[in-house]
């Protein structure tokens, strides 16, 4: 797959989870697009919304170990 990256089952997931949300927004879009009708399709919203996808899908492959792992440092004094 991507070797330098070294992505392992869960973060490879989260990838792919992020990216399919992103895909599956855009294609909704297009085919609201296509379809015939009177109403005018709202492409500002249907940007707004890939944008809002787009940041989900980074935000999602983050992994959570870098998250807790400058976390746990902060709360360490507890356990002392």
């Amino acid at each position: 797959m991507l070797p330098s990256l070294d992505l392992d089952p869960v973060k490879t997931m989260m990838v792919i989870l992020g990216g399919s949300a992103v895909l599956l927004t855009a294609l909704e879009g297009v085919l609201i697009a296509r379809a015939r009708g009177p109403q005018a399709y709202d492409w500002k919203a249907f940007w707004t919304t890939i944008r809002i996808n787009v940041w989900r899908a980074i935000v999602e492959s983050i992994p959570m170990g870098v998250v807790i792992g400058v976390a746990l440092p902060f709360g360490a004094w507890v356990y002392e």
